[in-house]
């Protein structure tokens, strides 16, 4: 059939392949809803591309998809020359030769990966690589997805691309309601009533005019449901079958669903709805296979999802795939086959990179184990509690720490119920609860002093030691993080001992002593040296923003840059956008509001971050605004004020306060100046924080004449509140900050 009103998006893939055959690679997102006619695009631009290679993968639409479900795909066609997933470690290695597959001459190679709306972590951790540098090679990469259902991964997958050289975006359109009448021509069917049906969507109409009636169904899923109607008694079995499984199915996997209705009768029958894609079958749209697999009855959908989950756990070839028999457990709600699933693909999600994928499958596993069952469960609530936190404190994980702890205490595991309560501690903390977080903390630590080392003993003082380093609460950091270290390198735990020497780093380079540089740096060796760059980078990124904290300016953005540099070449992090949003308060410190306020807005303009990244790039931009006279620049500090209060740290109260004095100072409002500063200052005196305590008690001092703390400040604003205006003047200039230095100027004579 002829696609209508592609033809602009079928000359620009000509173009791209023809740039692919030239050594100019490029990475294109053909975006719509569903039924938009994507495939039928990518379908289309196959049988024009003749000469090229070919190779075609799609993510998963399983409940949790598979870690690089569309690279098993692509790997399995030999001409990929890829290695077997699993052969890869670490996965960058499986990124270089993605890139010399692409790049494979003489012919142009087109790597097509399919509904990347549902793609895994890893996988949109790879077109992120791929993409930035497949401009040097001969290689197209087209991705398709639903431009209505972008999940945060997505979306910041979106947001890097377009800052790449070569990234096209081209979203297809609905039909227009002449190209429906083309469609409606050969029929009964009145095309307006069909327009005003399906809206001008493609698969839509197609499917109405295909169910053969001039009376139009009240849906699209009813057409749907008409044709599978109207099929033989063995072609719908088969039909009903296929619908269960999301994507490809297998014929011996639909042959013993469909048992002695499976046969070459069947399956021509079938094609209606279901096409051969080399040795498998599958619906022609997702859209199909959701409508018949809602019209099967309950006891139909869960019989059939329970069967295909025991045939998956015994396939004729190779090993059995954990996450889609997860998925089909789930779908069938077989516990006894979830729990022992979904565990098993958790643990092969997690050794993949999929954090998000592996979580959810722990959580899964978690719900279809009994509460009785507390053995299994505290072994389950290890696992989520553990991933969770590296996922941002998600909805229920602190219940789940709570529920850890009793169930330790239960069993009798001092350790566990030691290392659930930091968990504990650590998510109480992320929500602003501070002083139940300490005092759990206390009670985890205090447990933990008890006991012989070990991994459990090592994570409880590593998360001691970086909340105290976090509050900065330095001396106590440091102690913590030596105590880590020890029980680490005892246990051989490297990956602990990088994080505990990274906090260690921090905190010393926060007091202001000369080993904490050293410290971060042996880090990043060892992260180097065991294959760990993200750990590397992070240590970076410490360096950076603990320098930058001590107005070492220089050195702090030396390592910023190179963090940002090393995500720009391996693509690992979006910790590069606090990389940016702190190098955004570095140039505000310097006085370049300018260049700050534009890095602070292309930071905020990428979309999903960290709520931390987010606080810094808007202090900065906030600030910078009100240096220039522009009242909206306490608006910008006000909109994060709930977020800085829900975080109560002072690393992020004291920059916050302090920009919102000197708004209210130049607003000729220095009367509400103290009740900004009162309390983060009254903090940072206590935590003898130097900068923080100098800044705010030079706002209290400008709106009262009030001298606070004198002897803990910062020498520049100890100076200028002493009188001393030259000599204060004299050390911003030689800290680089030329707005402090005039206003110290501006108190002389």
């Amino acid at each position: 059939m002829e696609l209508l009103e592609r033809d602009d998006t079928l000359a620009t893939l000509d173009e791209l392949v023809a740039d692919a055959r030239k050594g100019v690679g490029t990475m294109v997102a053909i975006a719509g809803p569903a039924g938009v006619g994507k495939t039928s695009v990518v379908d289309e631009l196959v049988a024009r591309a003749v000469d090229a290679r070919v190779l075609i993968g799609s993510s998963d639409a399983l409940l949790a998809p598979r870690p690089l479900c569309p690279v098993h795909d692509i790997q399995s066609d030999p001409r990929s020359r890829l290695r077997p997933i699993g052969d890869y470690d670490p996965v960058f290695e499986l990124y270089d030769d993605v890139l010399a597959m692409l790049d494979r001459r003489p012919a142009p190679t087109i790597a097509i990966v399919e509904d990347i709306h549902w793609a895994d972590e890893p996988t949109l951790d790879l077109l992120a690589f791929i993409g930035r540098r497949v401009t040097t090679t001969h290689g197209l990469i087209v991705v398709t997805y639903r431009d209505d259902e972008i999940g945060e991964g997505l979306r910041k997958l979106l947001g890097r691309a377009s800052s790449y050289r070569r990234f096209i975006r081209l979203p297809l359109e609905p039909l227009s309601r002449d190209a429906i009448g083309e469609l409606a021509a050969s029929s009964a069917v009145d095309a307006d009533e069909l327009y005003a049906l399906t809206l001008g969507n493609p698969f839509y109409a197609t499917e109405v005019l295909a169910e053969g009636s001039a009376e139009l169904p009240t849906s699209v899923r009813d057409a749907v449901v008409a044709r599978a109607g109207r099929l033989s008694y063995q072609g719908r079995r088969l039909v009903d079958a296929a619908s269960v499984v999301p994507n490809a199915v297998e014929p011996w996997l639909l042959e013993t669903l469909v048992g002695d209705g499976y046969g070459d009768a069947a399956i021509d029958d079938a094609e209606q709805l279901v096409r051969r894609i080399g040795p498998t079958f599958r619906f022609r749209h997702e859209i199909a296979r959701l409508a018949v697999a809602s019209s099967l009855t309950e006891h139909q959908r869960r019989d059939l999802n329970e069967r295909a989950a025991i045939a998956l756990t015994e396939p004729p070839e190779g090993e059995p795939d954990p996450a889609r028999i997860a998925h089909h457990a789930r779908e069938a709600g077989a516990e006894d086959l979830i729990r022992t699933w979904a565990i098993r693909a958790g643990e092969g999600a997690r050794a993949r990179g999929a954090t998000r994928e592996a979580y959810g499958h722990f959580c899964d596993a978690l719900a279809a184990t009994p509460r009785a069952d507390i053995h299994r469960r505290s072994g389950i609530l290890l696992q989520v509690t553990d991933l969770g936190s590296r996922l941002g404190n998600p909805p229920n994980l602190l219940a789940m720490a709570e529920e850890l702890v009793d169930t330790m205490d239960r069993i009798g595991d001092d350790d566990g119920e030691a290392l659930a309560r930091s968990r504990l501690a650590s998510f109480l903390w992320g929500e602003g609860k501070g002083d139940p977080s300490a005092l759990v903390m206390k009670q985890a630590v205090e447990a933990a002093e008890r006991r012989d080392v070990s991994r459990g003993r090592a994570e409880v003082f590593a998360r001691a030691a970086s909340m105290a380093m976090l509050e900065r609460r330095l001396g106590e950091s440091i102690d913590f993080s030596h105590r880590a270290i020890d029980d680490s390198r005892a246990m051989g735990d490297a990956v602990a001992e990088i994080r505990s020497l990274t906090t260690l780093g921090a905190a010393l380079i926060l007091e202001d002593h000369p080993e904490g540089v050293d410290r971060i740096l042996e880090s990043v060796e060892l992260a180097t040296s065991i294959g760990q760059p993200l750990l590397a980078h992070w240590g970076y990124v410490n360096l950076g923003s603990g320098l930058g904290e001590r107005r070492r300016y220089g050195e702090a953005m030396a390592h910023l840059d190179h963090a940002i540099a090393m995500n720009n070449r391996m693509d690992l992090d979006p910790s590069d956008d606090y990389a940016s949003a702190w190098l955004a308060r570095i140039r505000f410190e310097l006085g370049m509001y300018g260049p700050a306020m534009l890095l602070a807005t292309q930071v905020l303009r990428r979309g999903a971050m960290s709520p931390i990244t987010r606080v810094v790039a808007t202090t900065a931009a906030g600030r910078a605004h009100v240096r220039q006279g522009d009242t909206e620049g306490a608006a910008v500090l006000r909109g994060i004020s709930g977020l800085i209060d829900s975080m109560d740290s002072l690393q992020r109260t004291w920059p916050h306060a302090a920009g919102l004095a000197e708004a209210a100072f130049l607003a000729g409002r220095p009367e509400s100046i103290p009740d900004l500063v009162a309390t983060p200052l009254a903090v940072a005196v206590d935590l003898e924080s130097s900068w923080a305590v100098g800044e705010l008690a030079y706002w209290m001092w400008k709106a009262t004449g009030e001298v606070t703390a004198l002897g803990v400040a910062a020498e520049p604003y100890r100076l200028v509140m002493s009188g001393e205006w030259e000599d204060a003047a004299r050390a911003w200039a030689t800290i680089g900050c030329p707005y402090e230095q005039a206003e110290a100027l501006a108190l002389g004579p």
